[in-house]
């Protein structure tokens, strides 16, 4: 028996070995072309054995399988056993593409790591594109012209006349009892100042005051759930601090958003 590296040669072992190789999860034998060829013969001589041992035969014995260099023993039992036709398709197919015993076209290990790495990289593609479709939406986002911070509260909280009234001599809102404890100032933003508080009903209010005259302008209260709005038009005779730069019919919006007040300006639609 010949010996391979000073051990003895064992062909099962080897074929064993590149069929690993070839099938196992960690299959590399496409890059190695001569142990390819080298599995293609051991599969050869090892078909040929089992098809000399017949159906009730003994096992291969190692002297079947060919060694390293050697062409293995063929009787005429064996080349009527395996045709011609069939060695020549044998031979023409790679081991790579070889159907292994559980039936695989190709190998199992290699498949699923593809299959991992699409679903990896569409999951990427995936994120790419919500990244760029919300970095578009966040460029073209309107904004507001201000965002006016909460100050201080200045009330006395120890004030016998804790609640105030606000109403408007124009009629233009319902008249406005509110907690003077909770009154917070946001500034002032067009001649506009901005404060907010919280009512009889334990309702959020926004309250805005002319700023130069201190005449109330606005004072709407709404339920916590929904949204503290208030609006104050621009027109003909109103106060050059509000109007200043602003065409006649734009209007102040002011949004309520808890630590925060947001002052849009809406344009007339004639000035655009």
């Amino acid at each position: 028996m010949s010996e391979v590296s000073g051990e003895a040669f064992d062909p099962e072992r080897e074929l064993a070995e590149l069929r690993e190789r070839a099938y196992g999860p960690a299959s590399d034998i496409d890059s190695d072309p001569a142990a390819i060829a080298r599995l293609a013969e051991l599969e050869e001589a090892h078909r040929r054995a089992v098809a000399a041992r017949g159906p009730a035969g003994p096992g291969p014995s190692p002297a079947a399988i060919a060694t390293p260099g050697e062409a293995p023993p063929v009787a005429p039992a064996e080349v009527e056993a395996v045709g011609s036709a069939e060695a020549g398709a044998a031979a023409a197919i790679s081991p790579a593409t070889r159907l292994d015993n559980r039936g695989y076209g190709a190998p199992w290990g290699r498949t699923l790591r593809n299959s991992r790495r699409y679903v990896f990289l569409g999951l990427a593609a995936a994120v790419v594109c919500a990244a760029v479709v919300c970095g578009i939406y966040w460029a073209l986002a309107p904004r507001p012209a201000a965002i006016l911070q909460a100050g201080a509260r200045t009330a006395d909280a120890a004030a016998e006349d804790r609640w105030i009234v606000f109403s408007s001599e124009e009629g233009l809102f319902m008249d406005r009892t509110v907690d003077q404890q909770t009154l917070t100032p946001y500034g002032a933003f067009h001649g506009v100042a901005v404060w907010s508080a919280v009512d009889d009903l334990d309702n959020p209010c926004l309250i805005l005051v002319e700023e130069s005259s201190e005449r109330t302008l606005q004072a709407v209260c709404t339920p916590r759930s929904g949204q503290l709005i208030a609006d104050v038009g621009v027109w003909n005779g109103g106060d050059p601090d509000i109007a200043g730069g602003l065409a006649l019919g734009s209007v102040l919006r002011f949004q309520h958003r808890g630590a925060t007040v947001e002052a849009w300006v809406i344009e007339a639609p004639d000035a655009r």
